[in-house]
């Protein structure tokens, strides 16, 4: 994991298979300005994103002890946590499923393995929409901010994907 800086742009992955969060961490060293969390299980990945409050969150479609519906609903409603904009991974890459998690309030969905393309865009984009400090981020309007990088994850990845209306 990299260490802390002030000006890090902080990704929390919620993830239980820890050659994944291996494979994250080997990509993200492309991006020395990121700091990596990593939680293998829901319960332990809300309490990291409620102490910590991280840029974005990767969260597991399939974890040991919470359903993604479940993590997602708390987080939505946690007053530190409903800002941060959620990205669904998974090995199901099935074509409802993208219309089902964005209804259900994630801002996009990634298949694992990842696309290093795409994988490094969302956090490209999340870097340059990211306030440099967390003083900054409690003086931005929260609503504002969400709606922006939620737009951008959106037009980005639907941009990079393949057509989803053809097979997987």
């Amino acid at each position: 994991m990299l260490a802390p800086t002030s000006t890090a742009t902080t990704i929390l992955y919620v993830e239980d298979n820890p050659v994944n969060v291996l494979l994250a961490e080997r990509i993200l060293e492309l991006r020395p300005a990121v700091r990596l969390l990593a939680a293998n299980d829901g319960a332990a990945g809300l309490a990291l994103a409620t102490t910590r409050q991280p840029d974005l969150i990767f969260l597991d479609l399939h974890l040991p002890d919470l359903g993604f519906e479940q993590v997602l609903q708390l987080l939505q409603v946690g007053q530190d946590t409903r800002d941060i904009p959620v990205v669904v991974v998974s090995a199901d890459a099935m074509a409802d499923d993208v219309a089902r998690l964005r209804a259900a309030g994630a801002v996009d969905y990634l298949t694992k393995p990842f696309d290093l393309r795409q994988f490094l865009a969302l956090i490209d984009m999340v870097m340059a929409t990211a306030p440099t400090d967390r003083a900054d981020r409690s003086e931005m309007h929260t609503d504002t901010r969400d709606v922006r990088i939620r737009a951008l994850i959106t037009g980005l990845t639907d941009a990079i994907r393949p057509n989803w209306t053809q097979p997987v």
